[in-house]
């Protein structure tokens, strides 16, 4: 991001926040520095993107009741990508929170939003060639993450064997489009063993925007209505996520659960002590 543009989006940030400004200032302080307990800063959004350091945060808490010391962390529509290079940030912090360890993987076209295939694409708002990838560029800010670059329909049907995951824990989909994100839900068609019981998943586009109608028939509301119709596994809402929050923010909305009922430790307790211990440090 140029300067130019990083001085608008901070002016943006700073008009249309619904903080009060000194608290506007605490948490960019807290976030910049570091300062404080990674919990702490997560619970007041001070955290390089918020919504996947909550989900990373909770599969990571999942996992570690799950004896489990490594995860996977997925990245649907990584564009130029920022997403992926905070993922990385992220998974150091929570590491050293939680001592469970992250592999991430960015799924991509490498060439922006390919060719609508389908009236529920939303075109009129999502034009092809959007969001293009420097690969090159990327690259060089991953230290610990793998780009898997293609068609996702054919990238997801081959990461299993190709890249031999731990469990997915996190997930965050981007896609913009309808069929491009129905075809990354079949991330979750995979044995039970490739997954947490429940994976934390983040939809960036299931608001409206200005001209952009979110709804039920069409892009990625309507791609979460279909794979519930068609799977044994579900993705639901995590509802009332603003509720335990100390700041109500657009990104509440837009957590999401995919749930593996028949799976083997789906019911397995994990609301351990460790759990309470955090919440008493805070």
């Amino acid at each position: 991001m140029s300067l130019k543009n990083k001085i608008k989006h901070a002016v943006k940030h700073v008009l249309f926040s619904p903080l009060p400004l000194r608290v506007q200032l605490a948490v960019y302080l807290l976030s910049k520095y570091k300062l404080g307990k990674f919990r702490l800063r997560l619970n007041l959004d001070a955290v390089p993107y918020p919504p996947y350091a909550y989900g990373m945060f909770n599969a990571a808490i999942q996992a570690k009741a799950l004896g489990l010391d490594t995860i996977s962390a997925l990245e649907f529509g990584v564009a130029g990508g920022n997403g992926v290079v905070a993922m990385q940030e992220l998974a150091e912090e929570i590491q050293n929170e939680t001592g469970v360890k992250f592999k991430i993987y960015g799924f991509d076209s490498g060439s922006g939003l390919p060719a609508p295939s389908d009236f529920r694409d939303q075109e009129y708002f999502w034009p092809k060639g959007s969001f293009p990838m420097d690969v090159g560029a990327l690259r060089k800010r991953l230290s610990k993450s793998e780009l898997v670059l293609g068609d996702v329909k054919e990238t997801v049907a081959t990461f299993f064997d190709a890249f031999t995951p731990p469990p997915i824990g996190f997930v965050s989909f981007d896609l913009d489009y309808y069929s491009s994100t129905k075809s990354a839900f079949d991330i979750f068609k995979s044995q039970q063993e490739n997954y947490l019981p429940r994976v934390e998943c983040y939809m960036d586009d299931v608001g409206s925007f200005e001209v952009l109608s979110a709804s039920q028939g069409t892009g990625v509301l309507k791609a979460i209505a279909d794979f519930n119709s068609e799977s044994e596994t579900k993705i639901y809402k995590k509802e009332g996520v603003s509720r335990f929050r100390n700041f109500k923010m657009g990104w509440n909305d837009c957590m999401y659960v995919h749930h593996n009922f028949k799976h083997s430790q789906y019911n397995t307790f994990v609301g351990t002590t460790y759990n309470m211990k955090l919440d008493l440090e805070q």
